[in-house]
């Protein structure tokens, strides 16, 4: 009876998992387990179609005994047909058999080869392992069978990030954001790839006419533009999240970029009201301050330091030394008019 009724059986669940309903998911499953064991029908594929809404439940739950429990019932049944490699690949997954999920995920797109969520679990998987070229294909693979899923663009274009591939990043945040023109972190990221971006093509022309005054002036430019796109992205994402920390450190560092101290302090000041013990935050903050030639203020930030970081004192205490070397000068050029 309940081989008849499976395709019933699984909307239904996947309705409750649309409506995030997972008690009621899991009293389900109880429900179906009990009428298996009643009947005394051996089905390895409902249970494992059982086990996996199950281990969904309970990780969405944060029930972390529960979701490995179930997970290693499922590894003590046999699989026949595509769904079944994918939810014992995703139980090995939970148990953290990353190489042996992958054998299953692979052997699931063999038999379903046009399932997007298979391509998308070996993407991960290979990102975990190190594998991120390979990772990349197979978020490619997701994407051209699912092409308007922001989460296959937005894991490719953290990997391309990974892999230094900027432009490439760029172009997937670009699509994220098309899809999502709210995604905050699209923004962020999308930010941070514009100013780490080193593919500077109109520079070769000019290298080869031997202009450096020309290329110095173009690289300059190229930076700046660069940084002040950064910077409205970095604007977009707070705009969206204002409570996002690292959306200010990034966007302070982008105003360190270019030399506007003012800026950047005001973010700084900010990551420092919403983490009041952020240590990158301190350090910036001190460039800041040397950048305005607030020099105490500076100190100020390098003595909180030595509190927070005892373990970088000796770097610590060099800034400080210098720091006081640059405040001399700066009087000695006040009090002598020279700059």
């Amino acid at each position: 009876m309940l081989e008849k009724n499976i395709e019933i059986v699984k909307k239904e669940l996947e309705k409750l998992c649309d409506e995030n309903k997972f008690n009621e998911i899991l009293k389900y499953c109880a429900e179906l387990e009990d009428q298996l064991a009643s009947t005394q029908q051996d089905n390895d594929s409902l249970l494992l179609m059982i086990y996996g809404y199950r281990i969904f439940s309970y990780s969405s739950l944060n029930d972390i005994d529960s979701v490995q429990k179930y997970a290693k019932k499922a590894l003590e049944l046999k699989p026949n047909t595509g769904k079944d490699y994918a939810n014992l690949g995703n139980a090995k997954l939970v148990l953290g058999k990353y190489e042996a999920a992958l054998v299953d995920f692979t052997k699931a797109i063999e038999l379903i080869p046009n399932d997007a969520n298979m391509y998308r679990n070996c993407a991960y998987i290979k990102s975990v392992l190190g594998k991120n070229e390979e990772a990349i294909v197979d978020y490619s693979k997701a994407i051209e069978l699912l092409p308007n899923c922001l989460e296959f663009y937005f894991n490719r274009g953290v990997i391309n990030f990974d892999l230094c591939k900027y432009e490439e990043a760029i172009i997937d945040f670009d699509k994220v954001i098309e899809l999502d023109p709210n995604n905050a972190n699209a923004y962020s990221n999308r930010g941070l790839a514009k100013v780490s971006c080193d593919k500077y093509e109109q520079v070769e022309e000019l290298i080869f006419e031997e202009n450096v005054e020309g290329v110095l002036g173009l690289l300059s430019r190229l930076v700046i533009n660069r940084y002040v796109e950064a910077i409205a992205d970095y604007s977009k994402a707070i705009e969206l999240d204002s409570n996002n920390l690292y959306f200010y450190e990034n966007r302070g560092i982008a105003y360190l970029g270019l030399s506007e101290y003012e800026n950047a302090l005001s973010d700084f000041n900010k990551l420092l009201e919403l983490d009041p013990n952020n240590i990158k935050a301190y350090y910036n903050r001190y460039v800041a301050y040397v950048g305005l030639e607030q020099y105490e203020f500076a100190k100020q930030d390098l003595l909180k330091l030595l509190e927070l970081s005892p373990n970088d004192s000796e770097n610590i205490k060099k800034l400080l030394q210098s720091l006081n070397k640059k405040k001399k000068t700066n009087l000695w050029s006040r009090l002598f008019g020279k700059k």
